[in-house]
């Protein structure tokens, strides 16, 4: 895991445990999603999805 992907975590988890709704949180990760559906078959909708269901799963 690299450092971004370790801040993404980290952030996704302050999120959620500060009370921002999961929704909210999912759309701060769009631009993400947008950059790597570029050299993905996935959704930017998608990307966010795995990022914060990872953290949650992971790192929270």
């Amino acid at each position: 895991m690299d450092s971004a992907e370790i801040l993404y975590a980290d952030g996704t988890c302050k999120a959620l445990a500060d009370g921002m709704p999961r929704s909210e949180v999912l759309a701060e990760f769009n631009s993400v999603g947008e950059v790597y559906s570029q050299i993905t078959p996935m959704s930017s909708q998608r990307i966010a999805e795995i990022y914060v269901d990872t953290a949650e799963q992971t790192y929270c």
